[in-house]
């Protein structure tokens, strides 16, 4: 598999900016010309990337992918019936 490659464009003077600057995040060059035509990308910015693969729940394993224990359920519960409560409740 080969390395995406991204880079800092310059981007075209638009109707806020009349010069040209510097793009604040790094992208592939497909992407630039499809959303931001006329950009030219600074080739001493290259960086590359191991290609995006999509994540799956098998993959990830996180706290919203797992399922709660009784003391995060509960927790949980507790803090939706606080909504709308006033303070002297």
């Amino acid at each position: 598999m080969e390395d995406d490659e991204h880079y800092n464009f310059m981007m075209p003077p638009s109707i806020w900016s009349k010069k040209p600057y510097k793009s604040r995040h790094k992208m592939t060059i497909a992407y630039a010309a499809e959303h931001h035509p006329g950009a030219t990308p600074i080739l001493s910015t290259r960086e590359a990337r191991a290609p995006s693969t999509p994540i799956t729940a098998e993959s990830a394993y996180c706290r919203l992918t797992r399922p709660r224990t009784p003391e995060e359920e509960a927790y949980h519960w507790w803090l939706i019936s606080r909504i709308g409560a006033k303070d002297g409740e």
